[in-house]
């Protein structure tokens, strides 16, 4: 087995983060406890200067040590981070950034303690929504680290979710399956529905917020008067009504305690019922496996707010023919490193893009005219395209003009075309 082979994937939130690991390419995911006496899983989203000594803890370590005046401690990292503001500690100012990275650090610091052999292949987080301020933060406070874009991904708690869960045996999936999420930031309802008419599958997610019905801070009154099964059932029933759902998951501080009895029982007729802490964190891990070509997940293709619903190809001339080259893949996060691709022009002036809706219809053709375009003989100019997202409905397609070697060198003249899919 190569060292390289540490698959990772955590689960990161402003109050707390979760890990979880593959020790090679198969399925076997595991989470790692933090406190294994506790059974401990969860490590608060907590950084700490240390006052005696100017060093960093991080964790329930930093919140201790913040409670005996031992360290000047910083929570809800995340949020900061959104915000820009810098934080000060003993006098010293700290980008919110820099303070992300120390907690990372850390906890590769413990991976790299229990498993000293080992180096990353892969890792991706997972966060609740794909904020493009936190995103960005988070990939600056990796590359601070080392860890490029090549070796890391930031995707939504969504699609980590859908990856969980289609990576399990398929008679989970074998119908639609239901998610509850609930904690103090809300009482969420998603729903994986699978297109299986042909490969790869198409997946969505259909998501309703039921937030109004039960608040997290009502939940010890419920719970005390009684009324929580009564609610939590309706919640359920409201959710999945006329719904064909073969297995449905529960996550979030809300259910930590698990479910009452009688609503489990009531709503696990034909369904298989789950509840855990660490769905996100593994479905993270299980799609950085995918990344690395080792997953049963390469059968299906994501249709998420953060993903394009469509193909996006340039038609170039090559060797007497028309030839079709894909730069926007159906199910391409908006966030994805760019990837620049080229091509030797064979006597052409402009360049035509099509775009293919999910099912492989034409929905838009145009053409990109390369405008004063350097005379050279054929053949020998060469182009880099790459196409940028501003959202899951606009992009824009640039091309550079690379040149042809030292016979005919680059002028660096570019061309943008900005295509609105809809509004």
């Amino acid at each position: 087995m190569s060292e390289r082979e540490l698959i990772i994937g955590l689960d990161l939130r402003d109050d707390y983060a979760q890990l979880s690991y593959a020790l090679d390419l198969s399925n076997e995911v595991e989470s790692i406890l933090m406190e294994e006496h506790e059974q401990k899983f969860l490590i608060p989203t907590a950084i700490g200067l240390r006052k005696d000594i100017s060093q960093w803890a991080y964790g329930e370590e930093a919140l201790i040590l913040g409670e005996e005046d031992k360290a000047q401690v910083v929570q809800s990292l995340l949020d900061k981070v959104i915000k820009g503001y810098r934080i000060k500690l003993y006098g010293s100012l700290y980008d919110p950034i820099y303070l992300l990275e120390r907690f990372i650090y850390k906890i590769l610091l413990e991976i790299k303690g229990r498993m000293p052999d080992k180096t990353i292949r892969q890792m991706v987080i997972t966060i609740k929504d794909m904020d493009m301020i936190l995103v960005e933060g988070i990939y600056k406070a990796l590359e601070n680290l080392g860890l490029g874009k090549d070796r890391v991904q930031v995707q939504s708690h969504i699609k980590s979710y859908l990856s969980y869960v289609l990576s399990q045996e398929k008679d989970i999936w074998m119908n639609d399956v239901a998610l509850f999420d609930f904690d103090e930031h809300g009482f969420s309802y998603s729903q994986i529905i699978v297109q299986r008419r042909r490969l790869p599958y198409l997946v969505e997610v259909f998501s309703r917020d039921y937030s109004k019905s039960l608040k997290y801070e009502e939940l010890g009154q419920a719970t005390a008067s009684g009324n929580l099964d009564y609610i939590l059932e309706n919640i359920v029933n409201d959710a999945m009504y006329k719904q064909i759902i073969s297995s449905i998951y529960f996550t979030g501080k809300g259910f930590i305690d698990g479910l009452p009895k009688a609503v489990v029982r009531n709503i696990s007729k034909g369904r298989r019922v789950f509840i855990g802490q660490n769905l996100y964190s593994k479905g993270a891990c299980y799609y950085a496996q995918k990344l690395v070509g080792m997953s049963a997940l390469n059968d299906f293709v994501f249709l998420l707010d953060d993903t394009i619903s469509y193909t996006v190809s340039l038609v170039l001339y090559d060797k007497g023919e028309y030839k079709t080259v894909t730069i926007g893949k159906l199910g391409e996060s908006i966030y994805e490193p760019v990837t620049a691709l080229e091509a030797i022009l064979d006597g052409e002036e402009s360049i035509k893009y099509q775009v293919m809706d999910k099912n492989g219809n034409r929905i838009q053709e145009d053409i990109l005219i390369l405008d004063n375009l350097p005379k050279r003989p054929n053949k020998t100019t060469r182009i880099e395209f790459t196409v940028n997202y501003t959202s899951n409905s606009r992009f824009k397609i640039h091309i550079k003009d690379k040149g042809f070697g030292d016979l005919y060198p680059a002028t660096n003249m570019s061309w943008e075309k900005e295509v609105v899919i809809y509004e």
